[in-house]
């Protein structure tokens, strides 16, 4: 008799757990939303169009549960050169994915590390990060840097190609380009 109960109980476990995926599932939305960035003139890379930009467009469609990048399933930043207002060639990227609420499955890289997991929701260090800072608070902002569409290295050292892509993320977002990771960056940077 016990040896059912412990059956019964685990197939209900079993079913709990397989009926909530699903559920999950639906968090994300079925139609891509596609934001373009404006013309960028840089001597080396196209800069990805403004992660403000994109969170505005899907919160006009979906709501602000839905506005973040780092949540969203099959994120894809797309660049080219195209001519602008005069035909001069400019580069212009293009963010597209499906967005995915907060608790929803997303793409299963989404969130930054935080001890060898992930952590979806990270919050602010309690204090600026910079040039020659070293930790796991340096790796979560890497780690937001590289979802959003920079390329950085993971090691969790702020060095000079991780104060490159924060200035370049910075003037994205036309906040002030320091290179330094204060309240504002880190915000705009997890929201």
């Amino acid at each position: 008799m016990m040896k059912k109960s412990k059956i019964l109980s685990l197939a209900v476990v079993v079913m709990a757990l397989g009926m909530s995926a699903p559920v999950q599932a639906k968090e994300c939305k079925d139609e891509l939303v596609e934001a373009k960035g404006k013309y960028k003139l840089t001597k080396i890379m196209a800069y990805p169009s403004s992660l403000f930009a994109w969170r505005k467009t899907v919160d006009g469609i979906h709501g602000p549960a839905y506005h973040s990048w780092r949540r969203a399933s099959q994120r894809n930043v797309d660049c080219a050169k195209v001519p602008n207002e005069v035909g001069k060639m400019r580069w212009q990227c293009t963010r597209t994915a499906l967005p995915c609420a907060k608790n929803g499955k997303g793409d299963g890289t989404s969130g930054t590390i935080n001890d060898g997991g992930y952590n979806d929701n990270p919050q602010y260090p309690g204090e600026t990060l910079y040039k020659g800072r070293s930790g796991r608070d340096v790796r979560a902002l890497q780690v937001m840097l590289k979802e959003a569409g920079y390329n950085v290295t993971i090691d969790g050292d702020f060095g000079n190609g991780t104060r490159n892509a924060v200035k370049a993320f910075q003037k994205t977002e036309a906040i002030q380009v320091d290179g330094v990771v204060g309240r504002e960056t880190w915000d705009r940077l997890a929201g």
